[in-house]
């Protein structure tokens, strides 16, 4: 993670990236998991994980389907 003196992360998966899930080497649940590792690992110091972003679902042409799904 970049850390910078007063920048902080989010973490999640823009509405059109999520076909990003069921690409993820091991599917939509090792994605998750892999989320949730870089925010664990990212929970102190300068540049850490302060919110969950993009956990909403937009209703963009190219990813209604997997949208959908999760």
């Amino acid at each position: 993670m970049w850390s910078f003196q007063g920048f902080f992360a989010t973490v999640g998966c823009h509405p059109t990236r999520s076909k990003e899930f069921d690409e993820y080497p091991g599917g939509p649940e090792a994605y998750l998991q892999a989320l949730d590792s870089l925010i664990s690992a990212n929970l102190h110091g300068k540049g850490r994980v302060v919110a969950i972003g993009e956990c909403g679902l937009g209703m963009y042409k190219c990813c209604m389907r997997v949208n959908r799904c999760y």
